[in-house]
Formats: C-alpha cells, sequence, structure tokens
C-alpha cells in the first residue's frame, strides 16, 4: 500500500489523541502528534539503511508523501511545537509527563519533516523520465533530468537522500550535492526556506522559554 507509514501513524496519533483527553486534556493534541512522529520515524529510519538504488528505482513512490502532506506534517510541526513551548511558558503548575511532551515534540517534529523530505527527493529522483541511449550524452542527459548529483553514488541510496535532507534541515544548504534540474531546485529552495525559519522560531522560543523559567 502506497504511504503505508504515513498512514499508520495518523491513525496511531489519533487513537493517542482521543484516548490523553482522559488524562492530560491541554495536551491531548500533542501527545497525538508525537505519537505519529514516533511512528512514522520508526518506520522511515528502518526504510532507509535498507533501501538501495535498486530498490528505489523500482519502489520510490511506494513511501514517498505527497506535496500536500508535506505540507500538512510542515504546518503541523511549527504548530505543535511553538505551541508547546509557549504553553509551558505559561504554565506555572506544569508537571513532568507535560515537560516530557514538550521536550519531545520539538526534536521528533523536526526529524519527521526532513524524513519526509528524504522520501520525496528519492521518489523525484528515481520517477525522472528514462533517457534513450547508453552512451556519455544520454547518461548525461539522465543526470540532468534526475535532479541530484550525489559525490560519491552514481546511484544514490535511501542513507544518500537521507543525508541529503537533512543536511538541508541543518544548515540550509545543499553542501556536496549538485542539483541539476529546474524542479528539483524548487523544492530544495522550498526545503532550505523551511529550514532556516523553522530552525530560527525554535532557537528564538527556546531562549524564551530559558529566560521564563
Amino acid at each position: 500500500m502506497r504511504h503505508r507509514s504515513f498512514y499508520i501513524a495518523v491513525v496511531a496519533g489519533l487513537v493517542v489523541t482521543f484516548a490523553s483527553l482522559m488524562f492530560t486534556p491541554r495536551q491531548a493534541v500533542l501527545w497525538g502528534t508525537i505519537v505519529f512522529f514516533a511512528i512514522y520515524l520508526f518506520f522511515s529510519l528502518g526504510f532507509f539503511p535498507r533501501a538501495t538504488a535498486e530498490f528505489l528505482d523500482k519502489h520510490a513512490d511506494q513511501e514517498d508523501a505527497p506535496a500536500w502532506i508535506i505540507f500538512v506534517a510542515t504546518i503541523a510541526v511549527i504548530t505543535s511545537a511553538l505551541v508547546s513551548l509557549f504553553q509551558l511558558v505559561g504554565t506555572k503548575d506544569a508537571n513532568g509527563l507535560e515537560l516530557v511532551a514538550t521536550a519531545a515534540a520539538i526534536p521528533l517534529g523536526w526529524l519527521t519533516v526532513h524524513a519526509m523530505a528524504a522520501h520525496h527527493y528519492a521518489f523525484e529522483y528515481y520517477s525522472a523520465p528514462k533517457v534513450a541511449g547508453r552512451g556519455k550524452a544520454a547518461k548525461t542527459a539522465q543526470k540532468d533530468r534526475e535532479g541530484l548529483q550525489f559525490p560519491m553514488a552514481d546511484r544514490p541510496d535511501g542513507m544518500s537522500f537521507l543525508y541529503f535532507s537533512y543536511v538541508i534541515g541543518m544548515t540550509a544548504q545543499v553542501a556536496d550535492v549538485n542539483v541539476t534540474s529546474r524542479d528539483m531546485q524548487r523544492l530544495v529552495l522550498m526545503h532550505g526556506i523551511f529550514s532556516f525559519f523553522f530552525n530560527t522560531v525554535i532557537v528564538a522560543a527556546t531562549v524564551n522559554v530559558v529566560v521564563s523559567l
């Protein structure tokens, strides 16, 4: 089933959200979001190390998150991170469980959105139309269509895309991977802009929390 890990994570997150209403209603949505993040990461971080180039060439579309899902997840990450941080500031009687939820939401959300991006990069790369021919010119044209040129891999595997995505997430730049197509440029640009502002907001909000404690 396509997007299996996403759907399983969504169902688990919804179940935990409704269950949490009985125990910690003011953080029920946050706990559901945390479970979604954790389960999606469990599947994703187990998938990438085992994903060879040959496997991705045939199955990259099965785990790819569509653009609208990435957009929704991005909004969820930003919202849950900010709500959890500022909720902690405004709560004078926060218990240990609430502190754990607040501390877990931000890194899990950050890891999740970049794992989704890695899936999408793999899909875009291996779904590029094939160029006919076997010569050097055909190979160069194929590389241009695929959109990314990795320095140590003729055919990148799962870890290559995970590396690429998290480097952008940490630095808002592409490091040693060349972008060779307009479509991929647009994706990388949006990813880099999001990473810059999200990281900035996290740092600013964290400083605010520390000062307020």
